[in-house]
C-alpha cells in the first residue's frame, strides 16, 4: 500500500468551487457566498443547539435515603425475646469453639416435635458473615439452614421437626429487621 499524499486544503477548495459552479451554472463569487452561508447556518445551529442544551433544567435527581443500619444485638437478649414470643426453648447451653461473642445451643420442643438450632452473636455484621462464609462450607454444617442478619447468626438443624424449623428464622426477622424496615412484610 503506498502512503497517502497529504491533504491539500487549497486544492479541495478549488475542487469545490469548481464543482458548485458547473452543476449549478453559478459564478464564482456566488458559489463562495453559497458555501459561506451554508457554513454559516451549521454554525448557527451548533451554537443554538449548545445554548439549549446548557440551559435546559438538569434531569431530576432522587435523593436518597439510606436506609437505617440494623441494630446490633446479643444471643442472650434475642433468646430472651424468642422466649417471650413463645417459641417454647426447653433447653439452652452456651457453645464453645466458635468467634462469636456469644453462642448458644438451643432445642426446641412443641409435643412431639423437636427443634435444634444454634444462635451466635458477632461484635459487627461483618463478623458474622466471616463465619457464615467460613461455616457454610463447613461439612459438618453443610445440611444445617444458615441464616443470617446483622450481626446474627441462625443455624437449623436438618433433624428439625418441620413445624418448629421457620420458627427461628421468622422471630429473628421480626426482631432485629422490622423495626428498622417496616415496608417488609414478616416471614
Amino acid at each position: 500500500m503506498t502512503p497517502r499524499a497529504p491533504l491539500d486544503v487549497e486544492a479541495s477548495v478549488e475542487r469545490g468551487l469548481r464543482a458548485i459552479e458547473q452543476r449549478t451554472g453559478w459564478e464564482r463569487g456566488q458559489a463562495l457566498i453559497a458555501v459561506a452561508a451554508g457554513l454559516v447556518i451549521v454554525l448557527v445551529c451548533c451554537v443554538s443547539g449548545s445554548f439549549a442544551v446548557l440551559s435546559a433544567e438538569p434531569a431530576p435527581t432522587s435523593t436518597r435515603t439510606p436506609a437505617p443500619t440494623l441494630a446490633l444485638y446479643t444471643a442472650s437478649d434475642l433468646l430472651a425475646r424468642f422466649t417471650a414470643a413463645g417459641l417454647p426453648i426447653t433447653k439452652r447451653e452456651p457453645l464453645k469453639g466458635w468467634s462469636a461473642n456469644e453462642a448458644f445451643r438451643v432445642e426446641l420442643g412443641s409435643g412431639t416435635d423437636r427443634a435444634t438450632f444454634l444462635l451466635l452473636s458477632y461484635a459487627s455484621a461483618a463478623a458474622a458473615g466471616a463465619d457464615a462464609y467460613l461455616t457454610a462450607r463447613n461439612p459438618n454444617y453443610a445440611q444445617w439452614t444458615l441464616t443470617q442478619v446483622s450481626n446474627i447468626l441462625l443455624l437449623v438443624s436438618p433433624e428439625s421437626a418441620a413445624s418448629l424449623r421457620e420458627r427461628p428464622a421468622t422471630l429473628l426477622a421480626q426482631v432485629v429487621t422490622l423495626p428498622v424496615r417496616p415496608f417488609l412484610t414478616p416471614p
